[in-house]
């Protein structure tokens, strides 16, 4: 039967099979794991601090998700990788729906970041960059402000100048 639906309707037999294919969800990385150190601004360790980290692909989930933990004793933490399900229709599908929703504003990839709440009233966050390495260290300072350091890139090339050029 479906030998000469194939033979009647090459076509609709071709695009039913590219449907197929598009419908197979295939993984896809939303943060990597992320470990991270939480120090104060004297560079002690903080532990115990309770950390969270809020996640969601914006093209396949509507809903955050999120997952608390806290410091160890050396103010480590570390949350693991983030990987969501997803087919290219569902892709295209969240693409439509944030652009109705959102216009110009709309976004299509990863949105995470990690919250620490030093105290009652004060914390921060570390946002992750798509394509970056995510922070892996978060400065606590005396009244809760928090400020995240990226890893440490490679030093830049100096810029060699010839010795005409240079200036008294």
């Amino acid at each position: 039967m479906w030998t000469k639906i194939v033979v009647s309707h090459p076509r609709a037999a071709l695009a039913l099979a590219v449907l197929l294919v598009l419908a197979i969800p295939t993984p896809h990385q939303v943060v990597p794991a992320w470990p991270m150190r939480l120090i104060d601004q004297f560079g002690a360790a903080r532990p115990g601090i309770e950390t969270t980290q809020t996640w969601r692909h914006l093209a396949y989930q509507s809903d955050k998700q999120s997952e608390t933990r806290h410091s160890d004793a050396q103010g480590r933490v570390a949350f693991p990788e983030r990987v969501v399900w997803g087919s290219a229709l569902r892709y295209l599908y969240g693409i439509v729906r944030n652009l109705a929703q959102d216009g110009t504003d709309a976004g299509f990839g990863p949105d995470v970041w990690v919250f620490a709440k030093a105290d009652a009233a004060n914390g921060g966050r570390n946002v992750y960059t798509p394509g970056q390495a995510p922070p892996d260290i978060m400065v606590i300072h005396r009244y809760g402000v928090c400020v995240s350091v990226r890893p440490a890139a490679p030093p830049a090339e100096p810029v060699q100048r010839p010795l005409d050029k240079l200036g008294p």
